[in-house]
């Protein structure tokens, strides 16, 4: 069995922003967001953060990055992918679409480039 490539929905968020379509763009900033996410959290449990697969973990996950001056951002972007990713799949209405999913494609991009390896 192989390890499913996360990566994949950051690049599927990309080529979903080019979409003219409310829906394409909502779900880009979902992907962006659970691509980066999941990669965070991987690493996370990598390095001994309890896997706990229930919601609280993605507060666990931008918890355990915001502990160290170095991650922080990554923290930092998490919650605001997070916030967005939230906006984009829950609300009716989404003010500055556009704007959101230029900032969660340039956020997520700085996660996977400040991501330990």
């Amino acid at each position: 069995m192989t390890c499913f490539d996360w990566k994949g929905y950051i690049t599927l968020a990309k080529r979903l922003a080019k979409n003219i379509t409310d829906s394409s763009k909502r779900s880009s900033v979902s992907r962006a967001y659970y691509g980066v996410y999941c990669l965070s959290r991987n690493y996370a449990i990598s390095q001994g953060l309890a896997n706990t697969r229930s919601s609280r973990m993605h507060r666990d996950v931008a918890t355990f990055y915001n502990q160290r001056a170095e991650t922080r951002i990554i923290a930092t972007y998490l919650g605001r992918l997070r916030d967005n990713r939230n906006k984009c799949d829950y609300d009716d209405s989404v003010s500055n679409l556009n704007n959101i999913v230029i900032l969660s494609l340039q956020q997520a991009d700085e996660i996977v480039k400040n991501l330990p390896t």
